[in-house]
């Protein structure tokens, strides 16, 4: 079971409880919401670091942001026929960073938006035309 994520801002009231003289028992009946092991962890996140916020987490960062994730999947479902190269195309030149098709598809999927191939439908010839008139 992993660790629930706690805001700053209780951290910051533990932080100012413990330096106000307090101590963990007391920090907890106070803040009822988090543990005694979580208090402790924070303090002593605190001594060490002199801040109470996370590190940031390993991996690459994303290139686009929620804001750019919207206007990429309102601009597919407004052309529902547009490709994900002409997509990027028409989203990269309103974008810091240029993204790749790749990309594209990617934020689409996120929002359940897959691609598809349409159904090939052969031509009526003119005898079909003239049953289907007759039906």
């Amino acid at each position: 079971m992993g660790r629930r994520i706690i805001s700053d801002a209780i951290k910051n009231q533990v932080i100012g409880l413990y330096r106000g003289g307090k101590t963990i028992n007391e920090i907890e009946k106070i803040i009822e919401s988090i543990s005694k092991s979580c208090i402790a962890r924070t303090i002593k996140k605190y001594k060490e670091t002199g801040t109470v916020r996370d590190k940031p987490r390993s991996g690459r960062p994303r290139l686009t942001s929620l804001t750019d994730d919207n206007a990429i999947y309102r601009l597919a479902r407004k052309f529902p026929k547009y490709s994900q190269k002409k997509i990027a195309q028409e989203i990269n030149p309103a974008l810091a960073n240029r993204i790749s098709k790749q990309t594209i598809g990617r934020r689409l999927l996120d929002r359940k938006l897959g691609s598809y191939a349409a159904a090939h439908k052969p031509l009526l010839k003119r005898e079909d035309k003239q049953k289907r008139i007759k039906f």
